[in-house]
């Protein structure tokens, strides 16, 4: 079926007869929501925009406990607060507009200034408001999440701390290009203001290096520090000669030696080129990373709270609903219904009896906090080895050798040529601006400025079907991918379980209803999820009710004296109960015993999952790893066309890793904490965009569309990208040869070397320019 755009979101996504116009009941419910509110100008400032799907989190509480502390903690003298913090969902000048609207009409709202670039956000208010409090809670209706500091890290992107040096350098460029220019012109030496000018040129040229240079200089230092080759080797190479040139020439009054103009030149487009490669992958990351289920901080059984990393065996921790157990721990309070989807891929809560172990990386699902005692420190945990923060962007060995066999060739060339000239009779400083002119005109234009654009069209391609490009060096690395790899829960099937029989609550009676959505309120369990989803995209919401979790059996509600429950066929409320035999996930709801209505669930594949596997069946073979039990993994194989023996269930962590291992180059697609070893084995990674997550900050790529058609396009714009990078260095290599032999012959002057410098960058910039071609 034809994919269509979501009437919010606009994520692609395939229409089906119950939901034609939106790829989720969140971004409908939202829809529905902005346009009875009046606030219909944020599709206007949107403008089409591709966003992030909604999901399910305008049903959920957000959780703010952590905004109260935060709040009491600021210092109480002052009549007004300002508080930093990130908004997850912010996506576009829509959602700037609509948040900041929703604070300013609240009472003590002063001022709210929110970054749709970084998501980053400063509310002020004044002392005793609770204008923050309630637009935490009004914002997560429309999809937003104020974001608990606690659970983010503090490092401030590169990009922003790039732009001041590209902004400064800039302007002393274009100081050092207008003192330059009367020379080009025709400016004699014995100028009375030529030297003043060539001084002003020197000044500029050196604020320039220094402020953008440096950079280049300090990454090259620490490359060969780790003696390895870095893409900035050869820039900063470039950029010291030049300027050691130039004063050499500033010195001695030889005019044919001083490139100053180059070096600030050079230098500014080198940092754009990089600005580009870095605020495309910072942007995908502030706009779609959600908060980690694993805090920076937990809170012990006394109230006090302490590092994550600083957890010791005995320690008695609280662990709220909802937040992952950083470490292996033994249950001290009542039996709980655990989630391990997020370690092992299991879609089914798992039930843990007081006094057993807990694995860590679980996720409690009931209405309370529970009290575990650690078995374990730490660092020895499982979840810190796979939470560790590995490099998935080091320069791949087949660029490390080119650029080694690049930077010997342009040695060699330039210093055979300044020993040439010297033996051929001529003045040392011709023969020094021979060899000069060889390492400047030979620097790496094409790798600093046009493949820089070719990946940014790449990548904004793909932006407007909703996947997000992380990490650029991923494009060389697609081309050789022929091993296509998915975990099964969350990643080829959808998050959460689908309701195969809605029917049945379009059916219930408006008092059922309300009972229905007071028991699915505030639970963690994925079948209440679904259910929450459905019945609050079409219902009020209701005031919360005190709710009751039975572990392993459901939940139950007391509203006006009559007593609802919701959990397993058969359970109306009992302790003891003889359940029915069901052949599919299913839940059952009754009031005072009395069954009222069956739920039936299925894993759903994601859309065009069949179709997407069916394009690239000639080129790649596909594979299923999952933690998930063996027999549902092979369910899903039969029904992909994957061969028996290339889907794997039951597996571990390690597992995965080493099956990874032995099948690359590959594409690895996963959605949990049990991925994450597979992901550093893998060749490319990806990963669904999700509200809890650690697979987001290490993978190459996010998508937020629901189904897989975009991994064509993905194949498709990788091979777009290889030929047109092929041209870019073609041309590169054909512009050096003709530049290199002038310099040679000694025929390159400064002058020469500013026209044909920006002419090939121009001629680069326009082959990256090149129509994109897409299945």
């Amino acid at each position: 079926m034809k994919e269509s755009s979501c009437k919010h979101c606009h994520t692609l996504f395939v229409p089906t007869p119950r939901e034609p116009d939106f790829c989720c009941a969140g971004c409908r419910f939202v829809n529905q929501l902005l346009i009875g509110e009046g606030l219909n100008k944020f599709y206007q400032l949107q403008d089409g925009q591709i966003g992030r799907p909604v999901g399910d989190r305008p049903f959920e509480s957000p959780n703010t406990d952590w905004l109260e502390a935060l709040i009491e903690r600021q210092n109480r003298n002052q009549s007004q607060y300002t508080l930093s913090l990130r908004v997850s969902g912010v996506t576009c000048v829509g959602c700037v507009w609509l948040i900041e609207k929703l604070f300013l009409v609240k009472s003590g709202a002063a001022r709210a200034v929110i970054f749709p670039a970084t998501a980053e956000a400063e509310f002020t208010f004044e002392k005793d408001s609770s204008a923050l409090l309630d637009l935490a809670l009004e914002i997560s209706r429309y999809g937003y999440v104020l974001e608990d500091p606690n659970t983010l890290t503090n490092k401030k992107p590169e990009s922003k701390k790039l732009l001041p040096r590209l902004g400064l350098s800039a302007a002393f460029a274009m100081n050092t290009m207008a003192f330059s220019l009367p020379r080009y012109l025709g400016m004699a030496g014995d100028f009375s203001y030529a030297r003043l000018f060539d001084l002003i040129g020197l000044i500029s040229s050196t604020f320039a290096l220094l402020l953008g240079g440096s950079y280049f200089f300090s990454k090259a230092i620490t490359a060969i520090q780790h003696r390895s080759i870095h893409i900035d080797l050869p820039i900063a190479l470039g950029l010291a000669l030049a300027y050691l040139g130039s004063l050499i020439g500033w010195f001695s009054g030889e005019a044919h030696l001083i490139y100053f103009d180059f070096v600030a030149t050079f230098t500014v487009l080198m940092l754009g080129g990089r600005y580009l490669h870095l605020a495309a992958s910072e942007h995908a990351q502030s706009q779609l990373q959600g908060q980690s289920a694993l805090a920076r901080e937990v809170e012990l059984s006394d109230g006090s709270r302490k590092p994550t990393e600083a957890i010791t065996p005995s320690d008695q921790l609280t662990i709220n609903p909802g937040q992952a157990l950083p470490v292996t721990a033994r249950l001290q309070s009542c039996n709980s219904e655990f989630s391990l989807a997020w370690m092992t891929g299991e879609p089914h809560p798992r039930f843990i009896t007081t006094g057993s172990p807990v694995p860590a990386g679980a996720i409690p699902l009931g209405d309370s906090p529970i009290q575990v005692e650690a078995e374990e420190a730490y660092c020895d945990s499982l979840v810190a080895r796979l939470t560790r923060q590995e490099s998935r962007h080091a320069s791949s060995e087949h660029v490390q050798q080119i650029l080694k066999h690049y930077l010997v060739t342009v040695i060699i060339i330039g210093l055979f040529t300044g020993v040439g000239w010297l033996v051929a009779g001529q003045e040392p400083l011709r023969a020094l601006q021979a060899m000069i002119s060889v390492f400047i005109i030979s620097c790496p234009c094409a790798i600093g400025v046009a493949i820089p654009l070719v990946d940014r069209r790449a990548s904004s391609t793909l932006t407007r079907i909703g996947v997000f490009v992380q990490n650029p060096t991923l494009w060389s690395a697609l081309t050789r991918v022929r091993h296509l790899i998915f975990d099964k829960t969350g990643t080829l099937t959808l998050e959460h379980p689908e309701l195969t029989n809605p029917e049945v609550l379009n059916k219930l009676p408006d008092n059922t209803l309300i009972a229905l959505q007071a028991l699915t309120q505030n639970s963690l369990h994925p079948l209440c999820r679904t259910l929450r989803a459905q019945i609050v995209a079409t219902q009020n919401p209701i005031p919360e009710h005190t709710t009751t979790t039975h572990a392993a059996l459901g939940t139950s509600v007391e509203i006006d004296g009559s007593r609802w429950t919701l959990g397993k066929p058969g359970w109306r409320g009992h302790e003891e109960f003889t359940p029915l035999t069901t052949d599919t996930l299913a839940c059952e709801l009754a009031h005072d015993g009395t069954p009222m209505a069956t739920f039936l669930f299925h894993e759903s594949l994601r859309p065009q999952a069949l179709q997407a596997l069916d394009h690239l069946s000639h080129s790649h073979q596909f594979h299923i790893l999952s933690g998930d039990q063996a027999d549902r993994v092979q369910e899903f194989a039969t029904t992909l066309k994957i061969p028996a023996a290339q889907a794997h269930g039951s597996l571990s962590p390690e597992e995965k890793a080493i099956l990874v291992q032995s099948l690359k180059p590959s594409l690895y697609l996963g959605d949990g904490m049990n991925d994450t070893l597979a992901f550093q084995a893998a060749t490319v990674s990806g990963t669904p965009v999700a509200d809890r997550s650690l697979l987001d900050r290490r993978s190459d790529f996010l998508f937020t569309c629901p189904g897989l058609s975009f991994l064509p396009m993905l194949f498709s714009l990788a091979s777009w990208r290889r030929h047109t990078v092929t041209l870019v260095l073609a041309f590169t290599i054909s512009y050096n040869i003709a530049a290199v032999t002038a310099c040679i012959l000694g025929h390159m002057t400064p002058l020469l070397a500013a026209i044909l410098m920006p002419l090939s960058s121009i001629f680069s910039l326009l082959i990256a320019q090149r129509k994109i071609t897409t299945p």
